[in-house]
């Protein structure tokens, strides 16, 4: 069974819109993964001993018997260094190219694609968890690919992504064993409906508050007073959200209010507020048929970044591979009980 959902795993696509609308009301929950798509990687590693090959082509083919070491009296030289420089990156870049090959012919095989508009996506995707523009070609440049490798790297790990997910089906079953498990984690939050003034001084807080008290209304005060840019327009109309995600100093104050009262002028962030509640709406369990879709979702999520982790290693030893060179062959050593694959790996 995969592990249960963590906070961040299920938010409600209405509070995300509204903490990224008011971000001054909720409690910061941002973090960056600035992670490079896990075939990048290999892109990198192959281009990087690439580059070493070219490097040793470029100081001469002549051989040299230079010693580098001596290990326990016997001499390594600078010609075996080269030779065995030249075999590895070799090994690795071919491996590459065999990987890109397979991924290819099984995507074609089950009809799987990948668009430009995808891989646009992708980037834009990794480009919104870098702190700016600037950081995120900082990774481009520091990974020594050209934009356009990157985007086949991008190509072959959307390819992945997809032929992992055609293998991945979640049953209605599995969705009410894992919503039974984790009941926890599907629990509706106490819910307020927040109306809220915020001022620059407490001499103008407290004027707003004498005129409230006479029966002044809340909406049409916020619109003449307000100096809150998200709520102001709206007669201070913050909209219904789980009081755990309000700023401490909102929650303190909502805490305290009953559903159609105002509180007392408070302090917070640098400003004066006056908030009323509307409404109150207790914590309660959200039912299944509410949550299935979400969990199938999740599930289904789990299941495709489980199977991309063997893929393409399942798509090599189904592959029949016969490599020319032996120097460039990089035999796997049989496992105790294991089947003879199709072709050398």
């Amino acid at each position: 069974m995969p592990a249960g959902p963590s906070a961040q795993q299920l938010p409600t696509r209405a509070l995300t819109a509204r903490i990224r609308r008011y971000p001054r009301h909720f409690a910061s929950r941002r973090s960056l993964n600035m992670t490079l798509p896990r075939f990048m990687l290999s892109v990198v590693r192959s281009a990087t001993l690439a580059g070493l090959a070219a490097l040793t082509l470029c100081q001469g083919c002549g051989a040299s018997k230079r010693p580098v070491a001596v290990v326990n009296g016997e001499t390594i030289t600078q010609a075996q260094l080269d030779q065995a420089l030249m075999e590895r990156a070799g090994q690795v870049i071919l491996r590459q190219m065999i990987d890109e090959s397979v991924i290819h012919h099984a995507a074609t095989k089950a009809s799987v694609t990948v668009t430009d508009k995808d891989i646009d996506g992708k980037i834009e995707e990794i480009r919104a968890r870098y702190p700016s523009p600037q950081d995120f070609d900082q990774m481009v440049a520091s990974s020594g690919q050209s934009m356009e490798r990157i985007r086949k790297s991008f190509e072959l790990q959307l390819l992945i992504e997809k032929l992992a997910a055609k293998d991945a089906k979640v049953t209605d079953e599995q969705c009410k064993q894992h919503y039974d498990q984790y009941k926890e984690h599907y629990l509706q939050k106490e819910q307020v409906h927040l109306r809220d003034m915020e001022f620059e001084s407490k001499e103008n807080a407290t004027n707003v508050l004498k005129a409230l008290k006479v029966g002044g209304d809340f909406a049409a005060l916020a619109k003449e007073f307000s100096t809150d840019p998200a709520t102001k327009d709206k007669g201070g109309d913050m909209g219904e959200m789980p009081v755990d995600a309000l700023q401490p100093h909102l929650k303190a104050a909502a805490d305290k209010l009953e559903p159609g009262k105002i509180s007392d002028v408070f302090e917070g962030m640098g400003a004066w507020y006056l908030l009323k509640l509307e409404k109150r709406t207790k914590a309660q369990q959200r039912p299944f048929d509410e949550c299935k879709e979400e969990i199938r979702t999740m599930l289904t999520q789990q299941e495709t970044q489980m199977a991309q982790g063997g893929l393409v290693e399942k798509l090599r030893e189904a592959a029949v591979i016969e490599i020319k060179d032996p120097k460039l062959d990089t035999p796997k050593p049989a496992q105790p009980g294991a089947k003879a694959g199709k072709g050398k790996q």
